[in-house]
């Protein structure tokens, strides 16, 4: 896990915000999140900079009702 996105997470958990980019400082953040088997509510979500492009991806996360559903930028640099 990248640990540079660690606080992201958590402020999306505890504040319903992405907070600012590890790499860049940027408050243009965003955070979106993807359901792929509707029955169990299992998807993936992603956390991204609308600056530097840089991102990090959650994989097999289950999607709770208060998580934005929204599609994911193109061109987000997950490395």
């Amino acid at each position: 896990m990248d640990m540079k996105w660690i606080n992201n997470l958590k402020m999306i958990t505890t504040e319903h915000r992405a907070g600012t980019c590890p790499h860049y400082g940027s408050y243009d953040t965003d955070y979106g999140f993807v359901v792929v088997v509707k029955e169990t509510q299992m998807g993936y979500g992603d956390i991204w900079c609308n600056n530097c492009h840089r991102g990090f991806h959650i994989s097999r996360t289950k999607v709770l009702p208060d998580m934005p559903i929204k599609s994911i930028p193109k061109g987000i640099d997950f490395r």
